[in-house]
């Protein structure tokens, strides 16, 4: 969580006991490679990820998902809809509109640093929100 790059797939996957529920299941490290230009040197494993072996195949929990905990309220966004929980009040949930716009509320509500991710809003495919997908 150094440097408010996230480690929400950190705890998302160490929260997440597939095998209790009679699934094979296999975590493993991953490298972001978004906003890294072609002939890039890798970057560290610096995401988790989780695949789990279902009847149908094996999927990859994958999308765009963070949170953040401030003093009077909780921010969840999982792709483009961002709900936020007030302590003394109702919780709001709403759609946002361009990748840019998501990448606002990654900046300014969930203090994530996205710098390093310069071609983020010509991804809008990589703001689904999170589930299973085909591996």
């Amino acid at each position: 969580m150094d440097g408010g790059r996230g480690g929400h797939c950190f705890e998302q996957n160490a929260v997440l006991r597939p095998g209790r529920a009679g699934l094979h299941h296999h975590r493993a490290g991953a490298r972001v490679t978004i906003g890294r230009a072609p002939g890039d040197p890798l970057g560290a494993r610096s995401h988790m990820l989780l695949r789990v072996e279902l009847p149908q195949g094996p999927h990859v929990v994958t999308g765009l998902v963070a949170a953040r905990a401030a003093a009077d309220r909780r921010y969840a966004l999982g792709g483009a809809r961002l709900a936020v929980h007030h302590l003394a009040g109702p919780s709001e949930q709403r759609e946002l509109g361009p990748p840019r716009e998501v990448r606002e509320v990654l900046e300014r509500d969930l203090l994530v640093d996205t710098s390093g991710l310069p071609d983020l809003d010509e991804h809008p495919a990589r703001l689904s929100p999170a589930g299973p997908t085909g591996a």
